[in-house]
C-alpha cells in the first residue's frame, strides 16, 4: 500500500471517522470545506511523522499543503526529497 493510500485510509477512518475510507476522494478539501482543524492538523502531521520518518517544519503546516489528500502526499514527497539533499 502506497504512503498516498495509507494516508487516505488514516484521514478517512481515524481523523473523519469515516466507516470507509473510499468516502473520501484525493481531491476532496478537507481545509475549505472545513473537515479538518487543527487537532485533526496535528494528528495528520503525527502520522506523516511516524509513517514516514520525515519531519514535518512548523513552517510547513500551512493551508495549503493540507487542502487535500494530493497535496499532502506532494509536501511530503518534497520533504523526502529534501532531506536526502
Amino acid at each position: 500500500m502506497s504512503f498516498k493510500e495509507r494516508l487516505r485510509e488514516f484521514v478517512g477512518v481515524e481523523v473523519l471517522g469515516f466507516g470507509d475510507a473510499t468516502r473520501l476522494s484525493e481531491d476532496e478539501s478537507l481545509i475549505s470545506r472545513g473537515l479538518i482543524d487543527s487537532l485533526a492538523l496535528m494528528k495528520i502531521v503525527t502520522f506523516i511523522e511516524v509513517e514516514t520518518a520525515v519531519h514535518v517544519p512548523d513552517a510547513e503546516v500551512i493551508p495549503a499543503n493540507f487542502e487535500s489528500i494530493c497535496s499532502i502526499d506532494s509536501m511530503v514527497s518534497r520533504l523526502k526529497g529534501q532531506s536526502r539533499t
